[in-house]
């Protein structure tokens, strides 16, 4: 997969399902391959999708994302640009879902 990080460069990556928890609603994903592990060796995040009920009486869902990394090194800055990134990307693809429903 590649995505753009920013305005700045693009990152590849390749990720991995490591779990998956059908009563929590909850995904664990690792990423195996790609620039991102440059800088931080161990990267993976976890997903859980929570059904709501909004003030509306619409039903919904609240997406937690989490993320455990380790840096390279003290130099390395915490990986707000990619979460950043992530954020944006799961808020387009809830607007195109809520769209196209």
């Amino acid at each position: 997969m590649k995505i753009a990080a920013g305005a700045s460069h693009e990152v590849t990556l390749k990720d991995k399902i490591v779990a998956t928890d059908d009563e929590t609603r909850t995904l664990s994903i690792r990423i195996i391959d790609g620039d991102l592990l440059c800088m931080y060796p161990k990267f993976e995040y976890t997903l859980t999708v929570t059904p709501v009920v909004t003030q509306r009486r619409e039903q919904s869902s609240l997406l937690k994302l989490s993320v455990e990394y380790e840096k390279k090194n003290e130099d390395v800055p915490p990986p707000h640009e990619y979460m950043e990134l992530a954020t944006s990307l799961y808020r387009a693809i809830a607007g195109h879902l809520a769209n196209n429903a």
